[in-house]
């Protein structure tokens, strides 16, 4: 039965021809839709074909780009980075987002990121993107980068890493993490001239962005340690060889540096989420902060993922003991050094089955290195005003401080969870005091005054903890209003055997007095350090000359 309708028999092989001809005009808007032109380039990295405004970009059309080398489009000092990362491509890898300078229009040189992938099957060819950009003298200048190298400082990339890892499922990372130790960099340095350093810093950083995920996730940790997320198919030890190969060609000696990588095992950690990149985080500012040749404590550069599963269970651990609250409370004396009457009582941190070397006080940095002390501190606010406010008329109604860190009162969460707190135990007024450490520098110390002053206006005492300890000590001594302030122990023990720390301890007592502060010094742990700070004025203090921290439930008298 006839339906009206015709139909026409058509070539396959033109069907074909049209086909191709289609999918490569999809292929080749895709490709420009994210870049201003695409160049497919051969193995010996001469121009086969260009496509997009190359006559605005580099003053000659497309048709006359194919008498040229890629090379010769670009500036001299950037020609070794595009060899090594046209080699890259050779060897099945691709880049993304390098900085490349190039010649333009008049031969102005203007700086373009260049992206590259290898097509298997094609003639070994390499096709290229190319995306013009605006610099301007802020680029230069940002403060998340290092001025040199262009990458990410060691703040930023922990924010890379945090965000990459604990984004990702558990299982599912497509990509790894390594950690680079340039040995022999700072003597290389001494043999370059100022701008052959630049121009090797500057190659270093765009070569290893270009290796990195997303070709943005690189990071200059430290002068000699570099880090960078990569896909899996990534050859590290590719990389490594091609920035040898860099300070080798600028170092007139030809002597370079060695590149030692230590590639963070990532899947051998059962751990996910936030919780994997707290302890990706803490092995990587380490290694950042390391200072004997690539080294993390006593572990080799070999020997970063044990380091990593080390970190891993003690995250697990303080995750663990905080969220289940599974930890005691011990109370050490606040005593008077005129005569010997307890004042208060510090409620200390006292666990139980902790890893290896694990002490409260390392349980305290620890959380504080991983970002969880707001979490810790809360919990510890939770377990005191419960124990407080369930106390009975006839015990012990003498104040109990609780520390808190300069972390969490800046952060408005713990600050609002602490008033709720508060607000649904009244007894705990006047029975509880708050310790403000400074082992995690307070950051806005206006915000944290005026935290302060609501505390104090509710009947709650405030010390400032840790005095003396920290760089930051006289800043906070002018911009927060505290009841107390408590002398570091180490600050009190050099002071009782130095003339010179002795005077700027009475000094420091003076002061306070007239700023009408009351002073305690802690770590007292003999009767001659004792008489030694009752002869510089100080009010109270707080060691074993007096009682080691005890009990689980708040003491009626010195143990």
């Amino acid at each position: 039965m006839s339906t009206g309708r015709r139909f026409s028999v058509v070539e396959p092989r033109r069907v074909k021809s049209e086909d191709n001809a289609a999918e490569q005009a999809r292929l080749l808007a895709f490709a420009l839709c994210t870049a201003d032109a695409l160049i497919e380039v051969d193995v010996e990295g001469r121009i086969v074909d260009a496509f997009g405004p190359t006559d605005a970009l580099f003053d000659k059309r497309s048709h006359e780009l194919a008498a040229h080398t890629l090379e010769s489009l670009v500036a001299e000092d950037d020609r070794h980075l595009l060899r090594s990362l046209l080699r890259q491509v050779g060897n099945g890898q691709r880049f993304r987002g390098a900085s490349i300078r190039f010649f333009g229009p008049g031969g102005v040189l203007r700086t373009m990121i260049l992206s590259g992938y290898g097509v298997p099957n094609i003639g070994e060819h390499c096709y290229l993107t190319l995306r013009t950009i605006q610099m301007s003298s802020a680029d230069f200048e940002d403060p998340e980068r290092n001025n040199f190298s262009g990458l990410r400082n060691l703040q930023n990339f922990s924010s890379c890493v945090s965000n990459y890892f604990s984004t990702t499922p558990e299982g599912s990372h497509q990509g790894g993490l390594t950690l680079l130790y340039a040995h022999g960099l700072s003597e290389l340095r001494r043999r370059l001239l100022p701008a052959v350093w630049s121009q090797l810093q500057r190659q270093m950083g765009a070569f290893l962005d270009a290796m990195s995920i997303e070709g943005n996730a690189a990071g200059h940790l430290s002068f000699d340690r570099f880090g960078f997320i990569h896909d899996r198919t990534v050859d590290v030890d590719e990389v490594c060889a091609r920035l040898v190969e860099f300070t080798r060609a600028a170092d007139p000696e030809n002597k370079g540096c060695d590149i030692i990588p230590d590639n963070i095992a990532v899947h051998e950690i059962d751990l996910a989420g936030p919780d994997l990149a707290r302890a990706i985080l803490y092995t990587t500012q380490r290694f950042a902060n390391a200072q004997n040749n690539g080294v993390i404590g006593d572990a080799t550069q070999s020997n970063v993922s044990r380091q990593l599963k080390m970190a891993a269970d003690r995250t697990r651990y303080v995750v663990s003991t905080i969220t289940g609250a599974d930890f005691g409370i011990a109370y050490e004396p606040i005593v008077s050094l005129v005569d010997g009457s307890i004042h208060h009582y510090e409620a200390l941190l006292r666990l139980s089955d902790y890893p290896s070397g694990f002490s409260p006080y390392e349980f305290i940095v620890f959380a504080e290195e991983i970002d969880l002390i707001t979490e810790f501190d809360l919990a510890m606010c939770r377990k005191l005003i419960a124990k407080l406010s369930s106390q009975s008329d006839g015990e012990s109604n003498l104040p109990v401080a609780v520390n808190i860190s300069g972390r969490s009162i800046n952060s408005l969460v713990f600050v609002e969870a602490l008033n709720a707190l508060i607000e649904r135990h009244p007894r705990v007024r006047g029975r509880l005091m708050f310790e403000i450490t400074e082992s995690a520098r307070i950051l806005d110390l206006e915000h944290a005054n005026e935290v302060i002053q609501d505390l104090r206006r509710r009947g709650f005492h405030v010390c400032l903890d840790d005095f003396g300890a920290g760089e930051a000590a006289f800043d906070y001594l002018r911009e927060l209003e505290v009841d107390f302030v408590k002398i570091d122990g180490k600050y009190v023990k050099d002071a009782a055997s130095n003339s010179r720390d002795k005077a700027f301890l009475i000094a420091m007592s003076g002061l306070c007095h007239d700023l009408g502060i009351t002073t305690i010094a802690e770590g007292i742990e003999n009767k001659a350090i004792l008489d030694f700070l009752r002869g510089c004025g100080i009010t109270y203090g707080q060691g074993y000359v007096f009682a080691s921290a005890s009990e689980q439930t708040v003491p009626h008298a010195v143990i």
